[in-house]
């Protein structure tokens, strides 16, 4: 499956990465007054971003990388998080952080990596 417009869907991915160092790092991020809301967004966030760029870089390498990155970069944000006034750093971030990327990586794994190239399709069979 190649994809027709990688570069406007990696361009997508990096505006994603950015805008989850933004809520990280805001003195307040957005609660809607849910239990275990934030993990949730954690876990959402980090799926999210190894689910997208596992379908643009399909090789297991890749895969390896990407997850090996992500769970890093929720490592770096929480000890920026910890650096600064507002913030902490937490163990259950990186947790829910790490278990996204699993189950991303699972999913990628179980035929969910074709989704990008599907919405391809039907984008183009409709403006063709």
């Amino acid at each position: 499956m190649t994809l027709i417009y990688r570069k406007q869907w990696l361009m997508m991915g990096w505006c994603m990465i950015a805008l989850v160092w933004y809520l990280s790092l805001i003195p307040a991020p957005p609660d809607v007054g849910i239990k275990l809301w934030d993990k949730l967004n954690h876990f959402i966030a980090y799926a999210g971003l190894v689910g997208w760029f596992g379908q643009l870089f399909r090789q297991q390498w890749h895969r390896v990388i990407l997850a090996v990155s992500f769970i890093s970069m929720g490592i770096a944000i929480e000890i920026a998080q910890d650096m600064g006034t507002h913030r902490l750093f937490e163990y259950k971030d990186i947790l829910a952080n790490t278990v996204g990327v699993v189950i991303a990586l699972v999913m990628l794994y179980l035929k969910g990596d074709g989704i990008l190239f599907w919405l391809e399709q039907r984008f183009v069979k409709r403006h063709e």
